[in-house]
């Protein structure tokens, strides 16, 4: 999936104890596209950045109505994922998400 979307940034939240083992797995895979050539032209891989990311907004967001509308069927810690990152992105736009107009 790393290669398929070029991933450029990897964001694990800290919320459960086995974060950190999940941290250090993508840490593990992504220094592997260090050295791999990438397809026909030959060019190196860049290696996507592992960070942690604060969980706080992510968390609030997935309580809400808006997150609820956006992805009916999907469960919670996936509206806590799609959030993480989309803050790491723009945070000021993913903290605004968190007022609806529709109370």
């Amino acid at each position: 999936m790393i290669k398929t979307h070029s991933v450029d940034l990897i964001v694990v939240g800290a919320n459960t104890l086995d974060s950190k083992n999940l941290f250090e797995t993508f840490k593990d895979i992504s220094s592997k596209f260090i050295n791999e050539e990438n397809g026909e032209n030959g060019e190196k891989s860049k290696e996507p950045f592992c960070i942690w990311g604060a969980m706080e907004v992510a968390r609030i967001y997935s309580k809400t109505e808006k997150a609820k509308r956006s992805n009916k069927d999907a469960p919670y810690s996936l509206h806590q994922a799609i959030s993480l990152a989309r803050y790491e992105q723009d945070p000021l736009s993913e903290i605004l998400n968190l007022w609806d107009k529709d109370p």
